[in-house]
């Protein structure tokens, strides 16, 4: 049986902790090499990492000094021996055959990267959201990822060793890692493939990383991110689509602010956005023209119109709902 290197970067999360690790030991797919990088977390959870591996000789421990989730990851991969790789945040969980189904889907299919559904979950809420991306045809999976059909996130996907290689996550970048990391997989990859089945747990927490987004740190790093992909092609056949990912990432940060009643980045994003007006003018789709305009007549006029649309949906989903009883 080939062997999957599951990399599990763990800080502060000891209350979550150890879900996550039953969650991977107790995987129907045996052949594991679970490596648990403590980067230097403060609570209990490196005396957890060290106690498991008294319960499991699949399990490995790294302690080191704190460095961010990208060399947490770094970390893990430079003593992985897997043929595949995987990795799990470790206030996460995963179903009980997912990484069966995933590597099944790899053999079966030969390809590069598998990816699976996410479950997101609420904490304290009984909601859940199921995401499933339901990719559409392109010519080339680079081209799928530049044109956001690929969700960007590392942990519902399963690696060929091979296609990572010698690419690490970038350590200078605090969010958004996974976007850059797998933009350079994906320029790799020959074939990739996504399985109808919702492996991956996904914990939203209050307190974490993804939560604290509209933050002037986190808005800079993304935005920062797309300018680099941009940059690097430059020239080629997919840089449009790297404009019209990057012009969405931009409308979305600014309607996340909206919501938030944060206004602090909001003169930065448009700014941005008004780098590639010529594009916008003459390529864009019809969506990103109406914002252009909407924030060429001012931010009182573009909270107003995101107010409205906010209303008219939850008005729908609500129609939608009441219909459906």
């Amino acid at each position: 049986m080939d062997k999957i290197s599951v990399i599990v970067p763990v800080y502060k999360v000891e209350k979550y902790l150890k879900k996550c690790i039953e969650s991977i030991i107790s995987q129907s797919y045996k052949n594991l090499e679970i490596i648990l990088v403590d980067d230097g977390s403060p609570d209990n959870c490196g005396k957890i990492c060290d106690e498991y591996i008294q319960k499991d000789k699949r399990i490995k421990v790294i302690h080191k000094k704190n460095g961010g989730l990208s060399s947490a990851r770094n970390a893990g991969l430079n003593i992985a021996t897997g043929d595949y790789i995987g990795f799990v945040d470790s206030d996460d969980w995963i179903e009980f055959d997912m990484y069966k189904k995933m590597i099944e889907c790899i053999l079966r299919q030969n390809v590069d990267v598998v990816q699976c559904g996410m479950i997101l979950n609420y904490e304290n809420s009984e909601k859940k959201d199921f995401i499933l991306n339901n990719i559409k045809n392109c010519h080339s999976p680079i081209e799928s990822y530049l044109s956001d059909n690929i969700r960007p996130e590392v942990c519902n996907k399963l690696y060929k060793r091979s296609i990572i290689g010698t690419t690490r996550f970038n350590e200078d970048t605090k969010f958004g890692e996974d976007v850059e990391f797998n933009y350079f997989i994906f320029k790799k990859v020959k074939r990739f493939i996504e399985i109808n089945f919702y492996g991956y747990n996904y914990l939203k927490r209050n307190n974490s990383i993804m939560c604290s987004f509209i933050n002037k740190e986190s808005i800079h790093t993304i935005i920062n991110t797309f300018e680099k992909i941009i940059s690097l092609e430059f020239g080629s056949k997919y840089h449009y689509i790297c404009i019209d990912r990057y012009l969405k990432t931009c409308f979305a940060i600014l309607n996340q602010l909206f919501i938030n009643n944060s206004y602090s980045e909001f003169l930065y994003i448009k700014n941005k956005i008004f780098i590639y007006y010529k594009y916008i003018i003459k390529k864009s789709n019809f969506k990103y023209k109406i914002g252009f305009l909407m924030l060429l007549l001012g931010k009182n006029f573009y909270k107003i119109m995101i107010s409205i649309h906010l209303i008219t949906r939850k008005f729908i989903e609500r129609s939608v709902f009441i219909g459906r009883k």
